[in-house]
């Protein structure tokens, strides 16, 4: 990885008046203990993705109408009931035929759901720790990324990713859904 920037994190609860050059490493620490000691900036750092969306495609997309949702297809779809239905609603998104749904479970955390607009059964999604799109995936494609922050050119089109590392919250994931398992498998 290759460090980008330092980025000042607004409302931290460090010194107010911290001097940046104080943020220096002890000799005894490392760069990510000096920073939360000060819980000031964080260090934004360059991701780059060894998989792209076109690596994993699909060959058709959903147009039916869906399969009556199957609340008893996943302990998931009983307890976050509101969440999955909303999900399920906004049609396919993912891989050709699954719509997508997620919900918070706690600070800095998300987790979700996927589901088969052919079958109607939920599948357990992803859990995202981190900041900025926490989920990244396209219909045409069975990757999905998590915890990214892609960054725009002036027209729109991304020229590059990024995270902000900290001590607490992961770097991005990405994970291709595999369908002849019906679960997700860790690419990088």
């Amino acid at each position: 990885s290759l460090i980008v920037a330092v980025v000042p994190i607004q409302g931290g609860c460090g010194p107010q008046n911290a001097d940046i050059s104080e943020i220096r490493p002890r000799a005894t620490e490392s760069i990510q203990d000096s920073v939360s000691r000060y819980s000031l900036p964080y260090i934004e750092k360059r991701f780059i993705p060894k998989f792209s969306f076109s690596d994993f495609p699909v060959s058709d997309t959903f147009t039916d109408s869906p399969a009556p949702l199957d609340y008893r297809s996943h302990p998931l779809a009983k307890r976050f009931k509101t969440m999955i239905t909303e999900g399920y609603k906004g049609g396919p998104v993912f891989a050709g035929h699954y719509a997508f749904a997620s919900w918070g479970c706690g600070t800095e955390c998300e987790q979700s759901a996927i589901i088969d607009l052919k079958t109607g059964k939920v599948y357990p999604g992803l859990e995202s720790s981190g900041e900025g799109l926490r989920y990244w995936f396209q219909l045409n494609s069975r990757l999905m990324i998590t915890d990214i922050n892609p960054v725009f050119d002036d027209s729109g089109n991304i020229v590059e990713f990024s995270y902000l590392e900290r001590p607490h919250i992961r770097p991005p994931e990405i994970y291709v859904w595999r369908e002849d398992k019906k679960s997700f498998e860790k690419l990088q």
